[in-house]
């Protein structure tokens, strides 16, 4: 392989990993952020709460990955790849920042939804390889990265 098709390799997995780590890790802090919004809750009711934010994301991400799919094909991989990390950038911020229950399911879609490397990210390393060697060490780099 060539060190610039490695180098591109690498950063599109790195990104890919960034945006999974940024995905899994509200998920030990959805508790208290539910109690914050819901203080007089009990447990179990709390917990259908936690289940909403948690499971909203995945709802967006699957009109999300069909969205930047189509972006993706018509402006571009790479493009698309930095809006969709921009967006999901700007989604994760806001979401810390919501002041209510609604407005926090509201940026948990959003994430979700702007988070589409996935699809991005296989079709450029589709593109991006030669040889179908050189395509299974890269989407082997792209399932370690995910």
């Amino acid at each position: 392989m060539k060190r610039e098709i490695i180098v591109q390799l690498c950063v599109a997995c790195l990104n890919q990993a960034v945006g999974k780590f940024g995905t899994l890790y509200v998920f030990p802090i959805l508790p208290s952020i539910t109690q914050d919004f819901f203080p007089l809750l009990s447990e179990s009711q709390l917990g259908y709460k936690q289940g909403y934010l948690a499971g909203i994301y995945f709802f967006g991400n699957f009109f999300g990955n069909l969205f930047w799919g189509r972006m993706a094909d018509k402006f571009g991989r790479k493009k698309a790849m930095m809006a969709s990390t921009f967006l999901y950038s700007l989604s994760v911020v806001m979401f810390g920042l919501s002041l209510s229950f609604p407005m926090a399911l509201l940026m948990r879609f959003l994430w979700g939804f702007f988070n589409g490397l996935d699809t991005i990210i296989k079709t450029f390393i589709a593109e991006l390889c030669a040889t179908r060697d050189e395509m299974a060490r890269g989407l082997a780099l792209h399932g370690m990265a995910a």
